[in-house]
């Protein structure tokens, strides 16, 4: 779902859009809860997905890295260390494209 529709879908703008959403974050909720390790490949952290996303790393364990691999890793790590200090040494830098992991 794009960012721009998540508000109205979850304000009742569509039902069966609004079930599948909520469908997709109580599965979400599952995973990052269970997780030992997060890893986001390839995505910058749209400032549009931040509150949803950052409420989703909350619910994982505090014990939990949280990856971000992308060629601009550490700029990225740096914004979201400076925005969401709760989470920041959480975040890990890894400055490589998906495929180059060698």
């Amino acid at each position: 779902m794009f960012p721009h529709e998540k508000e109205n879908v979850r304000s009742g703008w569509h039902p069966v859009c609004r079930n599948y959403l909520k469908a997709i974050e109580r599965q979400a909720d599952v995973l990052v809860e269970n997780a030992r390790e997060i890893w986001v490949v390839g995505y910058s952290f749209d400032r549009n997905d931040r509150p949803s996303l950052m409420e989703l790393l909350r619910r994982s364990s505090t014990d939990s890295d949280i990856n971000i691999m992308n060629p601009n890793a550490e700029s990225i790590c740096d914004d979201l260390r400076r925005h969401y200090l709760d989470l920041a040494p959480r975040f890990k830098p890894h400055s490589k494209r998906f495929g180059n992991m060698g």
